[in-house]
């Protein structure tokens, strides 16, 4: 299977940080990066609940005709490994969501630990290679910071 950690948008400002909304730069990020995701077949995409990865998310299904729904857990502060837990355990899945949590996904994936993944630009992607997931059982594919 194939699992794409996808980093929201550009976003403003808001009196909270759940509201930010993407930025029109933002909104371009995602258009490019919908297209460098279109060769790898994805089949769903699960985003944070944040109105920002919400919006990126809404993006990259228009432009890939896939179907997006919220997953609870992958939100700036939660825990990489328990959102791996959650994951499912088959299709090629596109997880939109923050730093650092996309940093620390990538790294539990891989590395099986929370600390030491990559830095994500907003609008970046990194697409790793698995039987399933779970700690230490990724592999990484192509990466787009």
């Amino acid at each position: 299977m194939l699992v794409a950690i996808v980093r929201h948008g550009d976003a403003g400002f808001a009196a909270e940080d759940r509201l930010r909304t993407l930025t029109d730069y933002g909104r371009q990020q995602l258009e490019l990066t919908a297209e460098k995701l279109k060769p790898y077949g994805f089949e769903q995409i699960l985003t944070s609940s944040y109105v920002r990865a919400r919006e990126s998310g809404d993006i990259l299904a228009q432009n890939l005709n896939l179907p997006i729904s919220v997953l609870d857990g992958i939100t700036p502060d939660d825990s990489a490994t328990d959102a791996v837990f959650s994951f499912p355990e088959q299709g090629n899945l596109i997880i939109v969501s923050h730093m650092p949590l996309v940093s620390s996904l990538v790294s539990v994936l891989c590395e099986g630990t929370e600390t030491g993944g990559p830095f994500f630009n907003t609008g970046s992607a990194t697409i790793l290679e698995m039987d399933l997931p779970g700690p230490g059982l990724a592999r990484l594919k192509a990466f787009s910071g």
